[in-house]
């Protein structure tokens, strides 16, 4: 039960108790206060008895379990057929009866319990004024008896409806929200008109000070007196008496509380807010002989009680504010840098944007270089000591109105309004100088470099477009060496919107079968008989025309298709060969991607299985650079690829990491020279040299070698001779000389063979 539910609930059983036209009686409230709280159980007992229960149904009241429980301090208990329950009771104000409620859902809140507090002191408040209302009532059918006593009582009825009107517009207007001290004041004017004082004063508890209190609403004193109450101890005079026995307290003439009440008659009331006393409601008044009686005792306790409602009712609203600022503040805020996080980056963006026209905005990108080796060599802890130390420096660099936000992990923006192109770059400069300075790690000085991209946005970005513009350029920065700042431009990014065209049409190609295999056939040298294929792709886009891999493969493997695009060019691969009377084995090449994935070997081995197509006829080929990067797994994934009977080549050999010993480590069929080493056979010695070492390792090693662009019968003299000097490993070829790729099932069925040098016998 929140607060701000508990003050209506107990706003509306006020309002019902305090109609002095209704017939809402005790029970009825009470019973009215279970159904707020969700009690099964609600009892009013006397030291002895119960007055009323609720919630046994048909069933005989178990009076004396219920009189011990009022009686008792228990915060649980068992009933019989109904079970454990929670329990709060409250002693209900002026009488010696206790309310008691108890249910079995949740225990009751702090909130809830200081509700029922209020509503035991509110009805018992409320049940005295009704039964002296009724006793007013009752007078005025003596009228004709009695026309003295009923001009009398008549009056009194008048005051005590005055009362209760006040009461309830101040009740109206903490439901309704209204200022708080707009309430408060109400509360003093509302106590020197109807109980015709001369003074009142709320006070309370000073919360930096809580000896002190202070006036915070006041009413019938003059301007020197004002300032002169305006604060005072906790423990002066009838305030304190009343605060520290936290009950009314009332003094006659000549014995006031304070020096300007001593010659006063002087009543206090307590203020509460859950249940502690924070302050108190004073009334005095110098008329000689004024004595308070009691029922303008009991409208300083409605006046004072009322008092707390308010303050309650806007400690809860306070406390709710705060909650969401703090809130608002972790939903908008980086919790590592307290910088402006990526969410309230863009929606400040998107304000701005709106009005490039008029103020030229600029994002700059700021990434760290090499910031995860900092990471992993330093550790997190001093990791995230530097991204608080740059946001820190980021903060100092820039102009004072520049927003500071940090994206993820090592990304921070600065997002700039009205600045020139120029002035943009001396700010990233500025911004990479502060944050190269050295940075304390132990006894050792660490330094750390940026780099910067720039964009300004034009009237057709979006706030997201023009974030990923600085992004790119800042990519560029990094790819063109580091620690350098670039600017995105519009040639940048047409060509980023056509590689994005690109990768959109890349994706529907998959979908709609657009990418098509095409084999090129490889020869044994130096017979030229034709002993198996190469699978490549080509995509035949419907208004570029056929695109060659080049074109696209690095897309796919930015956007992650490429695992996607591998499985469909191995499956069809495998499709064709199975559907061909003649059978050549096919070597398929698969991306780091493909390769690392563990579902890999049993997908091809059902693939083979479906196609009808034996293991011997598939070669899968893989370049260095991708075993290097998993040494482990990739000679576990190649042990159990080749377990299958699939043949495995390492492509491009002698462009990435070459090594005898990763030869030992990953078992493999043959190597493929590339193309760069094919062109210079012949023509650059350290290029037939490396081709002729290459032999000689695979002639040890068992392996088949296959020579990738031959294009010259010359190159295959030579590539034949470096093989015949000392070697006499298996020798394959693949290039144009041979036959250029052509769609997989006419370059299966229709070409077998090549023609031979002049002079040479086929093997």
């Amino acid at each position: 039960m929140t607060a701000s539910w508990a003050l209506i609930s107990l706003t509306e059983l006020i309002a019902s108790l305090a109609d002095p036209d209704g017939d809402i009686d005790l029970l009825t409230g009470v019973e009215r206060m279970a159904e707020t709280l969700d009690a099964e159980v609600a009892a009013v007992c006397t030291q002895t008895d119960v007055v009323f229960s609720k919630g046994f149904g048909r069933r005989d009241s178990p009076d004396g379990q219920l009189v011990a429980l009022a009686r008792s301090t228990e915060r649980i208990t068992t009933f019989d057929r109904i079970g454990q329950l929670h329990v709060v009771r409250t002693k209900i104000d002026g009488t010696d009866d206790v309310l008691v409620l108890a249910r079995t859902v949740d225990e009751f809140s702090a909130d809830e319990v200081a509700f029922v507090r209020a509503v035991g002191r509110v009805i018992g408040l409320s049940n005295r004024m009704q039964n002296s209302l009724n006793a007013d009532r009752s007078a005025r059918r003596d009228l004709q008896r009695r026309v003295d006593d009923n001009r009398r009582l008549l009056s009194q009825l008048r005051e005590r409806q005055g009362l209760l009107d006040r009461l309830f517009r101040i009740q109206r207007s903490i439901s309704h929200r209204a200022p708080t001290q707009d309430v408060l004041d109400a509360v003093t004017n509302g106590a020197l008109d109807l109980l015709g004082v001369g003074r009142v004063s709320l006070r309370l508890r000073d919360n930096e000070k809580p000896d002190e209190l202070v006036t915070v609403s006041s009413r019938g004193y003059e301007s020197a007196e004002v300032e002169r109450i305006r604060v005072t101890h906790v423990d002066d005079g009838i305030a304190g008496r009343c605060i520290q026995n936290e009950q009314l307290m009332v003094v006659g003439p000549g014995r006031g509380a304070t020096d300007s009440d001593a010659t006063a008659a002087t009543m206090a009331a307590p203020v509460h807010v859950n249940g502690e006393v924070i302050g108190c409601l004073t009334v005095s008044s110098k008329v000689p002989t004024r004595e308070f009686s009691p029922p303008e005792q009991e409208a300083l306790l409605a006046f004072a009680e009322h008092a707390s409602l308010a303050l309650q009712d806007a400690r809860a609203i306070e406390a709710m504010q705060n909650a969401l600022a703090r809130e608002r503040h972790r939903a908008e805020h980086d919790p590592l840098t307290g910088l402006t996080n990526r969410i309230s980056i863009q929606r400040y963006l998107e304000t701005r944007i709106a009005d490039v026209d008029k103020v030229p905005i600029t994002v700059l990108f700021v990434d760290l270089d090499r910031f995860k080796l900092t990471n992993d060599t330093l550790g997190h802890a001093f990791g995230d000591r530097v991204l608080t130390v740059v946001a820190d420096r980021l903060k100092t660099s820039v102009r004072g109105h520049d927003l500071v936000g940090r994206l993820s992990g090592d990304e921070f923006v600065v997002v700039c309004e009205g600045i020139s192109e120029v002035g943009a770059s001396e700010l990233a400069e500025r911004i990479q100088e502060v944050i190269s300075r050295p940075m304390q790690n132990q006894h050792t000085d660490h330094v750390i470099a940026a780099s910067v991209g720039i964009a300004g946005a034009l009237t057709s970005d979006s706030a997201e477009q023009l974030v990923a513009n600085a992004d790119l350029a800042m990519y560029r920065a990094k790819q063109n060496g580091r620690a350098r700042i670039e600017v995105f431009d519009l040639q940048f990014r047409k060509s980023v919107e056509e590689r994005l065209a690109v990768s959109r049409d890349l994706r529907r190609a998959l979908n709609e079968g657009e990418l098509l295999v095409y084999f090129q056939p490889i020869v044994k040298l130096p017979a030229r008989r034709v002993i198996g294929f190469e699978a490549l792709v080509r995509w035949a886009h419907p208004t570029r025309g056929v695109v060659m891999p080049d074109n696209f493969i690095p897309l796919a493997e930015e956007t992650g298709l490429v695992a996607e695009l591998d499985r469909r060019v191995l499956n069809e691969s495998l499709r064709i060969l199975g559907a061909s009377p003649v059978r050549r084995p096919v070597a398929v090449n698969l991306s780091a991607r493909t390769f690392g994935d563990p579902s890999l070997v049993d997908w091809i081995e059902e693939r083979l299985a479906f196609h009808g197509v034996d293991a011997g006829d598939l070669v899968v080929e893989v370049t260095e650079t991708v075993l290097m990067e998993t040494t482990g797994a990739a000679a576990r994934q190649l042990k159990a690829i080749r377990a299958l009977g699939v043949s495995v080549m390492i492509d491009d050999f002698g462009t990435g990491y070459s090594s005898l010993a990763y030869l030992q480590t990953f078992e493999v069929d043959g190597v493929k020279i590339d193309r760069s080493f094919t062109a210079l056979i012949g023509d650059d010695a350290r290029a037939s040299a490396i081709v002729a070492a290459v032999l000689h390792m695979a002639e040890a090693l068992d392996l088949v070698v296959v020579v990738e662009g031959v294009e010259t019968d010359e190159q295959v003299a030579h590539v034949v001779e470096l093989r015949d000097r000392s070697a006499s490993v298996e020798l394959h070829a693949q290039g144009f000389l041979f036959g250029r790729p052509e769609e997989g099932a006419t370059r299966l069925s229709g070409f077998l063979e090549v023609p031979s040098m002049p002079g040479q016998v086929p093997l």
